[in-house]
């Protein structure tokens, strides 16, 4: 037993006395230990799963906002995927907060993923309304009947497209000239007048003879190469009015072609004639410059004035040309026996309003089919 020393008055030391221990336990060392870690499977209220929760909220959600901004900019399908992955992250998100697992984590992947979905709907609404406005469309050119609608005068007004001289047919009518064929005169379509077919005379007048060319046509310079001589021919005794009617299939240069036909019958229409038979040339067909065309008019006109150079150069008639060779595909041909025939390709040729249907560089064929036609 342990004994403690007892003051004296005179500040000496007194007999002992037992000192009673305040327990019989040994006196222990002291260890310092950290806090538990709150995001360890340990940790008060946060589990591994909890944590894992969290982090694939916010994965997932910049993944499909990332997905959802590259395809809104290319209105790719991937913007389906985009939606489906920020429903995912959302859900996740909501479960993670619920059990308070790793809260900004949590809220990061839960926003991302609403944008995401945002994202998503809004360029689904944009790409629906684009479907349904093209469906629309094409419901009032067909009215659901297969008929095409006219170019109504209501729709040049609208348009405003300029229209060249001596195409008052929708077409090139040529007819018997001192020299040759020669467009037949007209004036500029003024806006809200629309083109009228020529009309026909099959009892006593001569054949009439419509050709869709376009002057980028491989099969069309066949065509011309083997029927050249004797549509002129036909024309030039007044046997035969030929109306061609240019279109703008294979791009990029046809439209710009059927432009600078336009230009010449516009401003220059005694070279007219020359002017197709160039543009159906096998020369003109490896032209695929401005400056290439205005060379090769030049030389089969025997020279371009002023005004139909500008033009050409300017490509000034560009635009009539492409709205002029759509309104082609739309309407059915003009005077053809069958009401239902339209066009579907080039060339296209029909006499006294039927169509030839043998090969177009058939030279022979074509004459027989003339003849069986009267001519």
């Amino acid at each position: 037993m342990l004994r403690r020393p007892r003051c004296c008055k005179n500040g000496g030391m007194s007999d002992e006395q037992p000192i009673t221990p305040q327990n019989d336990q040994p006196d222990r060392e002291w260890i310092p230990v950290p806090p538990p870690n709150p995001y360890s499977a340990e940790g008060p209220g946060a589990g591994g799963a909890g944590r894992g929760l969290a982090i694939a909220a916010m994965a997932v959600g910049l993944v499909a906002l990332l997905t959802a901004g590259v395809s809104a900019f290319y209105f790719s399908l991937f913007i389906v995927l985009a939606a489906v992955l920020g429903l995912v992250a959302v859900a996740l998100g909501i479960v993670a907060l619920v059990k308070r697992r790793l809260r900004p984590a949590a809220v990061t992947g839960l926003v991302a993923g609403a944008l995401a979905v945002c994202i998503a709907v809004g360029v689904g609404g944009l790409a629906l309304g684009a479907v349904l406005s093209q469906g629309a469309l094409s419901s009032d050119e067909g009215s659901g009947s297969g008929e095409a609608r006219d170019w109504s005068a209501e729709e040049q007004s609208e348009n405003l497209i300029e229209w060249p001289a001596n195409m008052g047919t929708g077409g090139i009518l040529f007819v018997a000239g001192s020299d040759g064929p020669v467009p037949a005169r007209s004036e500029p379509l003024a806006a809200g007048t629309a083109p009228e077919a020529p009309a026909t005379d099959r009892e006593d007048g001569p054949a009439d003879i419509l050709l869709y060319v376009d002057y980028r046509c491989p099969h069309c310079v066949d065509f011309e190469a083997a029927n050249a001589q004797a549509l002129e021919r036909l024309v030039s005794e007044g046997r035969a009015t030929l109306e061609i009617r240019p279109m703008a299939f294979v791009q990029p240069f046809s439209t710009r072609l059927s432009g600078a036909m336009a230009c010449m019958v516009d401003a220059q229409p005694d070279s007219a004639w020359a002017a197709h038979l160039a543009l159906l040339s096998r020369e003109t067909q490896q032209v695929d410059d401005t400056a290439g065309l205005v060379s090769a008019l030049d030389e089969a006109t025997g020279g371009l004035d002023a005004d139909a150079r500008s033009c050409v150069e300017s490509d000034r008639f560009a635009v009539f040309a492409d709205a002029l060779s759509e309104w082609y595909v739309g309407a059915p041909v003009p005077n053809a026996v069958d009401p239902q025939l339209q066009v579907r390709g080039t060339p296209l040729a029909v006499v006294n309003g039927v169509a030839y249907t043998g090969s177009p560089e058939d030279g022979a064929a074509f004459l027989a089919f003339l003849e069986g036609q009267g001519l």
